[in-house]
């Protein structure tokens, strides 16, 4: 709990220097560059250099794959009964199908299940992007008319520096780090959180969050409970996992919408006032849903 209202505390600043004038959308867009730059990848180089790479990995990597599919086919099913546009559904199957597992989703991971788990949710997160260079973004090309490559979603994934730094981590593996860089990296990983925090609170008060009532909740009951759901039910049905690698992808799988998701179903011109909505209200409405899943996820002594 004292995790959690750390968690909120550091939204809620971000929110009042918002507010207040003193952290624009420059400002916001500068400090996620530094977040993800700087902040997550050192948080990745030193997790992914110690983490075991045992079964216990399979889970967070093949979730937002799975994650991915059930949220498209649920929004592919509701856009056929209710006649969604294609642009409307484009949007859903963003912000449905990829989530906030860095920015938001690590904190509450920690806050939730405790600093061991942060390895795999980082794999987990590592796995999303690549599910929002990959078949996110060619959901949004053909959702909306336009044209993609495969050499521009590679380029967007080699470029992403969390990535690089997970290539690296991997790589120096046989070595062991000096201590003078672990702990620079465990001083940069330590920023993560409150750099993160103020910039989500400060760009929940500077979006302008508009759209339709009932396709939010749509929405935001796939994102935030459906598609955990689902994840849940493929290893409770189909293997006999029961530990804390299959809480770490349920709760990440149930994390709120990316914004950089978002971003792209504006730029695609994919009812951006939807995808505002949805990422602007989910992240605070996902701090009580995750708080249920891990209580579920206790009682059912999956961890």
């Amino acid at each position: 709990m004292q995790g959690l209202m750390l968690i909120v505390g550091w939204m809620v600043c971000g929110a009042w220097l918002a507010s207040k004038g003193w952290l624009g959308p420059t400002r916001c867009a500068g400090l996620n560059r530094l977040t993800i730059g700087a902040c997550l990848s050192a948080l990745v180089l030193q997790q992914m250099h110690r983490l075991p790479f045992d079964a216990r990995i399979v889970p967070a990597l093949t979730m937002p794959f799975v994650a991915f599919a059930a949220g498209t086919l649920a929004v592919l099913i509701a856009a056929r009964i209710a006649r969604l546009s294609r642009a409307t559904a484009g949007c859903l199957i963003l912000t449905v199908g990829v989530g906030n597992t860095s920015i938001v989703g690590l904190p509450l991971i920690r806050a939730y299940l405790g600093p061991r788990a942060t390895g795999l949710a980082l794999v987990a997160d590592q796995g999303n992007f690549v599910v929002l260079c990959t078949v996110a973004t060619l959901a949004a090309a053909l959702c909306s008319g336009t044209r993609t490559s495969p050499a521009d979603m590679l380029r967007r994934m080699v470029s992403y520096r969390p990535l690089q730094a997970l290539a690296v981590g991997v790589a120096l593996r046989p070595w062991t780090f000096p201590g003078w860089l672990d702990a620079a990296l465990g001083a940069l990983a330590a920023m993560l959180t409150p750099l993160g925090l103020v910039s989500t609170g400060a760009m929940l008060v500077l979006q302008r969050s508009s759209g339709r009532l009932g396709l939010f909740a749509f929405g935001a009951g796939l994102k935030l409970v459906f598609v955990p759901g689902v994840v849940l039910g493929c290893w409770l049905l189909f293997t006999q996992t029961r530990d804390l690698s299959v809480a770490i992808s349920v709760m990440q799988a149930g994390m709120p919408p990316m914004i950089v998701a978002g971003l792209l179903a504006a730029e695609r011109k994919l009812d951006p006032s939807l995808a505002t909505r949805l990422i602007g209200l989910g992240i605070p409405l996902s701090l009580a849903t995750t708080f249920l899943w891990s209580r579920s996820l206790k009682g059912m002594a999956i961890w």
